[in-house]
């Protein structure tokens, strides 16, 4: 390989890395930022969407804008969530397990406790 080769391949390696990086920055960035989403079921999208109403005094005409937004956006989401709801369910899962590994034996049984309170509650709706 010639001088210039060398220094053509050392760029775009140069170039790869920094995509690479780059890339990892952004997804980082997006990753670690909470989402609050105002899809949710009835009494949840309620709740947000008064929450929402009182933090940015929206009149209701506002109101009905975003809820007819949501609304258009529901079923995409939803599917979405089904396609995703397996893999993010055994990932929450191996997690769980790995609590549960580290855990004394009665600690071990009240987290079992807890968090099938918490899916229950959220079966119900009110998580």
């Amino acid at each position: 390989m010639t001088g210039l080769g060398v220094r053509a391949a050392g760029a775009l390696l140069c170039v790869f890395v920094l995509g690479v990086v780059t890339g990892l920055a952004i997804e980082r960035h997006l990753v670690a930022r909470p989402t609050v989403t105002l899809i949710a079921g009835a009494g949840e999208h309620d709740r947000r969407m008064g929450e929402l109403r009182d933090a940015l005094d929206l009149d209701e005409a506002q109101v009905d804008e975003i809820n007819a937004l949501v609304a258009t956006h529901q079923t995409a989401v939803q599917v979405l969530w089904e396609q995703l709801r397996p893999e993010v369910q055994a990932a929450m899962q191996d997690v769980h397990l790995e609590i549960s590994e580290l855990l004394r034996p009665e600690q071990r049984e009240r987290f079992h406790d807890w968090l099938m309170s918490h899916q229950e509650a959220a079966a119900e709706g009110h998580h």
